[in-house]
């Protein structure tokens, strides 16, 4: 991240004789190295901000989830992390990074295995 040099040592073949022919490079090797190097310089002109995930909305609608119960459940029931279960799709619902703000509340309606989880279902 910064060289400018890389120091190798080169033999045609390991079970050359030499003190450093054992931990040498051999020619398939050097190119191999020598493409990696390009690929680390390509990816350096080209920076990724990984934090930047909007191009990505339609896909995380897709695979991220929303709570669900995980059993029949009555109304007046007070949630336990054990009742809870992520499902997908995301937008059903209570998101399911959100699964701590429901432990500990009641449920005030009757809800069936698998349903989601709404707002309007907690008191």
């Amino acid at each position: 991240m910064g060289a400018e040099i890389l120091e190798f040592h080169a033999v045609f073949s390991r079970k050359m004789f030499g003190p450093d022919a054992s931990s040498s490079l051999e020619m398939a090797e050097i190119k191999l190295l020598v493409a990696a190097v390009k690929n680390i310089q390509n990816a350096q002109k080209h920076p990724v901000d990984k934090n930047n995930t909007s191009h990505f909305s339609d896909l995380k609608n897709i695979f991220e989830k929303s709570l669900a119960v995980n059993k029949s459940l009555p109304a007046g029931h007070i949630f336990t992390f054990k009742d809870l279960e992520a499902k997908k799709p995301k937008g059903y619902g209570i998101a399911a990074s959100e699964f701590q703000e429901v432990i500990g509340k009641k449920l005030n309606k009757d809800l069936n295995q698998w349903d989601f989880l709404k707002e309007g279902d907690l008191n």
